[in-house]
């Protein structure tokens, strides 16, 4: 079916089919996926899976050419709908296999059931029964702020637009039907970006490759068949742009279908999620500010835009007894909020190494030069990117930023329409020297956590602990705690603010400094090449030469022989709690830090354990030297005690370890973290 989709949109726009050379390899490894059970090495699977990938990534990027002819040619868009519909369906098996719905997925499931068998949202019955066992395998509660009935109904508080969507999908089919439905609207999504980024005013060149970075890379090709309401909100919010442009290009012929073009997805965005009420209110009011011509229209529609947004408003607050349903009027007290929470949270959305854009498909950076020349240009990607702030600050201004238990970006990636775009403006000619190698460095890092995420989709989710799935692995792998040397809005350490900065002055510069100058001829894939791998060495070289300075206890660097994850994996918003690693009575946590002097002080964050009903203590030990001993009361908060080793021997382990204190059942303490002050 995925190799029959490609050949149909190859034959519509010109391009060759299957060449001889991709038959036979596609051939050799449809046998290795059928028989790698019975090659008997481990990762046989894994092998057969990112083959495919592979094939299939080599069968696009072949397409290139084409798809830029057909483009400039102004040909329909609709047939290219095939192209990423094939992609994501490859993934689908895969994916779905490895990845049981979590977070806020099965709630939608739950209501688009409820839609399709009880025509209501009432999910009582829901949760009363057995349905979970079709999700998961974790039983459903209701989820915190959802409202009740004075009937013992239980609703849902999330909007019921994408449920609505998913019904008839799960009805048929269940789970995979209710996924098949988002790879639809995926497709769709992925097409009609690319119609936003040519009406927006990108050259087929710079569209077509930034529309097969938006489609064919994380965080859309994970998103693709996840059923969270991103992929809805991005498809609206790209069809709201192709009519913002149109006005702005032709606005004496602005007509009545390029209103409802316009207006009809702003209507909808609300419905879809009530947070994105925040990009919506400002694309309508970009309508009645537009360019004279057709100003009833014009009026008609931005008018009707907010006043659907007051609209959803006034019912919430009918029948939920609040206009924002569960949170609280007081969260969009902006000026309240500390610009410091603002900063992190808008650098996190993009630099944040778990949840930000850049951690996802690092050639995504490529779009900050990009939006500086949209800047200066001033034109209507200009405005887009001016009207999406509103919608950036908020998210910015609140700690959901980081999506979660969903994959990276889940908060931005209704702006990646607009994010193409800027792209686009970036690859529309070939790149100046300056830019070109690390450009190949950045494709390549980019296309090694596309390989992982699709191997292990799993690894495309992490926890909000200052770090990600992936570099945890790497980190462990390397003995050495690479994880400091990357930005993380969620544990901020200097590399939250260092990377950015020197990220936006590099690429501020490269544009100056490669002006006039000509594209190396060959010489860009092998010096990227070479850029990633010294790269790559500096940083396992860093982490085991850099004197450790902090150290998290729950770091996957750090050998856990014994205890567990503090709180526990599933706690809702866990960016509330420090993080930490739990022991018990007589056991131990050990670690190799990498000493900066010959003496240090030592500042250990811990606490008992809240169940604990008796005083806890810790010590403190150099290998086998004991360094001091500590002790808090049962049910104690957040301790900092600090202990001076005036001899630290290169090699010398610091092992932190539980002591029983009095009788009774066995106790346990949290430990945070220790900082380390070497002189």
């Amino acid at each position: 079916a995925v190799a029959a989709l490609v050949a149909d949109v190859a034959g519509r726009i010109g391009a060759r089919g299957w060449p001889a050379d991709e038959r036979w390899a596609l051939a050799a490894v449809l046998v290795l996926a059928g028989g790698h059970a019975r090659l008997g090495f481990p990762g046989s699977d894994h092998l057969a899976v990112l083959s495919l990938f592979a094939l299939l990534a080599l069968r696009t990027l072949r397409l290139a050419p084409a798809l830029v002819r057909h483009v400039g040619r102004r040909r329909s868009l609709a047939s290219l709908f095939g192209l990423p519909l094939a992609v994501y369906l490859a993934l689908l098996p895969w994916t779905g296999a490895e990845r049981p719905p979590d977070g806020d997925e099965p709630y939608y499931l739950l209501l688009a059931e409820s839609l399709a068998s009880d025509f209501d949202v009432d999910l009582a019955d829901e949760y009363a029964g057995d349905l979970w066992r079709q999700i998961g395998d974790r039983r459903l509660e209701p989820q915190p702020g959802d409202p009740t009935g004075d009937a013992g109904e239980v609703f849902s508080r999330h909007e019921p637009l994408l449920p609505l969507l998913l019904a008839p999908f799960w009805a048929a089919a269940g789970v995979p039907g209710a996924r098949f439905a988002m790879l639809l609207l995926a497709a769709g999504w992925s097409v009609a970006t690319l119609g936003a980024v040519r009406a927006l005013g990108a050259r087929p060149r710079g569209a077509v490759l930034a529309w097969m970075a938006v489609s064919f890379l994380p965080p859309a090709l994970i998103f693709s068949n996840q059923i969270w309401v991103e992929v809805p909100a991005a498809l609206l919010a790209a069809l709201a742009l192709i009519g913002l442009a149109r006005l702005r290009a032709r606005p004496g012929a602005w007509g009545v279908r390029d209103a409802c073009l316009f207006a009809l997805p702003l209507l909808l965005l609300p419905l879809v999620k009530l947070r994105f009420l925040a990009l919506a209110a400002p694309l309508g009011l970009a309508a009645l500010l537009g360019p004279r011509g057709r100003s009833r229209l014009r009026l008609a529609a931005g008018v009707a835009v907010v006043a659907a947004g007051l609209l959803v408003l006034i019912a919430n607050a009918l029948i939920w007894g609040n206009p924002l349903r569960m949170h609280a009027v007081g969260e969009l007290a902006l000026f309240d909020i500390p610009l410091a929470r603002f900063l992190r949270g808008g650098s996190g959305l993009f630099f944040d190494v778990a949840f930000g854009l850049f951690a996802a498909a690092p050639l995504w950076m490529l779009a900050i030069p990009g939006v500086a020349r949209a800047a200066r240009r001033r034109g209507v990607l200009a405005l887009a990117l001016a009207v999406c702030l509103p919608y950036l600050v908020l998210v910015a201004s609140r700690r959901e930023w980081y999506g979660g238990w969903a994959p990276a970006f889940r908060y931005g990636f209704v702006l990646l329409p607009l994010l193409t775009a800027a792209l686009a403006l970036r690859l529309e000619r070939p790149l100046p020297r300056g830019l070109a190698g690390v450009a190949v460095a950045l494709g390549g890092l980019t296309a090694f956590v596309t390989a992982a995420l699709v191997v292990e989709p799993g690894w495309a989710t992490s926890l909000a602990a200052g770090s990600s799935s992936l570099l945890d692995r790497l980190s462990a792998g390397v003995s050495g705690d690479l994880i400091r040397f990357f930005p993380s809005s969620v544990r901020p350490r200097p590399a939250t603010w260092a990377v950015p900065l020197v990220a936006l002055a590099f690429f501020a510069l490269s544009g100056r400094l490669g002006r006039g100058l000509r594209r190396p001829a060959g010489g860009a894939g092998a010096s990227g090449a070479a850029l990633l791998m010294v790269a790559a060495a500096l940083l396992v070289v860093a982490a085991n030469r850099l004197p450790t300075r902090v150290a998290e206890l729950e770091d996957a660097w750090i050998p856990h022989a014994t205890g567990a994850l503090w709180p526990q994996r599933w706690t809702i918003d866990r960016s509330r709690f420090p993080g930490g690693w739990v022991i018990r009575e007589g056991s131990r946590i050990e670690l190799e830090p990498v000493s900066g002097g010959d003496a240090v002080t030592l500042t250990v964050h811990w606490m008992p354990n809240r169940p604990a009903r008796k005083e806890q203590a810790l010590e403190v030990l150099a290998g086998d030297r004991s360094l001091g001993r500590f002790v808090a009361p049962a049910g104690g908060a957040w301790r900092t005690s600090r202990v001076a080793a005036d001899a630290w021997r290169h090699g010398d382990r610091l092992v932190l370890r539980s002591l029983p204190v009095g009788g009774g059942p066995p106790g346990s303490i949290v430990l945070d973290k220790v900082e380390f002050d070497w002189r």
